[in-house]
């Protein structure tokens, strides 16, 4: 084996040990904000019904009950959009706000 062959195989292990710390590190800090927020929520009476965290999602993801204190809590600060509830049938809204680096959504059916 030569040198060259030596210091480039340890260049590609450094390359991929770095990558792999790289993404525990996103994975440590995506969780640690995910804590926050759902403590943060919780903390101010929200109920949260669901977490996702998936890698095709920018960011986790809460769903939480729809509340009147959402609005207060995130007011001029998210995003509304909206769907055909079958069950309900009506027009529902959806919201999503960023908080900790999560994405906090709800739903609701106006009467």
């Amino acid at each position: 084996m030569t040198v060259h062959a030596a210091t480039a195989s340890h260049h590609d292990w450094r390359a991929a040990e770095s990558s792999r710390a790289a993404v525990l590190a996103r994975l440590d800090a995506g969780l640690d904000n995910l804590k926050a927020c759902v403590r943060w929520l919780t903390a101010q009476g929200i109920a949260v019904q669901d977490v996702t965290c998936r890698r095709l999602h920018r960011r986790p993801r809460i769903t939480v009950a729809a509340s009147p204190l959402l609005h207060i809590l995130f007011s001029g600060d998210c995003a509304a959009g909206q769907h055909w509830d079958i069950v309900a049938g009506r027009t529902a809204h959806d919201y999503i706000a960023v908080r900790y680096e999560c994405e906090v959504r709800w739903s609701e059916v106006l009467s």
